[in-house]
């Protein structure tokens, strides 16, 4: 997934290491993609499952890897600040560019970013070249010593990149946002796409890692037959775990699944009233039920 937005906003630069000790916070501000990222555990190994792998485990993976996909396209714009030093200096603020938008012709790039009651704001800015005629593309907002340990906000306007015609097909219109906090146990990572785009569907994505290995992620899933559930699924760091889902198929039927799994994927505990799972050994449009929910594995207080 690579969005117009990502917008590669392939500047180009030149590099000259002329950096200061006093710029050295501003660019400890601002998040890498190593850091904002959701993690699912993989299954544990390859084994041959009795039953079948899980369906949740397997959408947790694919809408985390999306997800991730998006945070990369915002963080590579967050990247072209920290590519070259600053353009301007002031006490309390820094300035890069106006530089050539090498992937969209005719238009350039700026950022400015300041100092705020102990953390930081920074604006990407994208206009016509030549005119001074700027539009906020990306703006973001830090609190805490550094990004790995701290918290901030990004927020993507795509439909900035809509009304310039700087736009990829797959981008959705209106803001995608993202608050983080990674300085607390257990960090969190939450996401929301006010428009469906980027291979996600527009809905308030949400996070939670331990240090503990533990995790929670709550995320909308839409299948090839269009049937959308939404999910909550809960696991540990050896990759098992419970999830459940409500929502309705493609021919407005509604749907409820309950399932948990092992370390290796396999479906432990099914409950799957229409077997929209389309689980072996259940037949079509019937009610599912595979093993006992005691096979779950367990959470201190339901979970994170």
């Amino acid at each position: 997934m690579r969005s117009a937005a990502s917008l590669g906003l392939a500047v180009a630069f030149v590099a000259c290491g002329n950096y200061s000790d006093e710029d050295i916070p501003f660019y400890e501000a601002l998040p890498a993609s190593s850091q904002l990222h959701v993690t699912i555990p993989a299954a544990n190994g390859q084994a041959i499952c009795a039953t079948h792998t899980s369906i949740a485990l397997a959408a947790a993976q694919s809408a985390g890897g999306d997800i991730n996909g998006g945070l990369e396209d915002i963080l590579n714009l967050v990247d072209l600040i920290k590519s070259v030093p600053p353009s301007k200096r002031e006490p309390d603020s820094r300035s890069w560019g106006p530089w050539n938008d090498t992937t969209h012709a005719g238009f350039e790039t700026q950022v400015s970013m300041t100092e705020v009651d102990g953390g930081f704001t920074y604006d990407l800015d994208e206009g016509p070249k030549s005119t001074g005629d700027f539009s906020p593309l990306l703006t973001g907002s830090f609190s805490g010593g550094e990004a790995a340990t701290g918290s901030g906000s990004l927020s993507l306007d795509f439909q900035t990149a809509w009304t310039l015609g700087i736009e990829s097909p797959a981008d959705p219109h209106g803001p995608m946002t993202v608050d983080y906090d990674l300085g607390s146990d257990p960090q969190s990572i939450d996401l929301s796409l006010a428009d469906a785009g980027l291979s996600l569907q527009a809905f308030d994505y949400h996070w939670l890692h331990a240090s503990s290995g533990d995790g929670k992620f709550s995320f909308l899933w839409q299948d090839a037959s269009g049937d959308v559930l939404t999910w909550t699924v809960t696991f540990h760091g050896d990759g098992s775990g419970v999830a459940s889902a409500v929502g309705t198929t493609s021919a407005g039927a509604s749907v409820t699944v309950t399932e948990c799994w092992d370390s290796s994927a396999c479906v432990d505990y099914l409950q799957d009233p229409g077997n929209f799972t389309r689980a072996p050994g259940c037949a079509a449009n019937s009610p599912c039920t595979i093993g006992s929910p005691s096979a779950c594995p367990t959470f201190p207080d339901g979970g994170l």
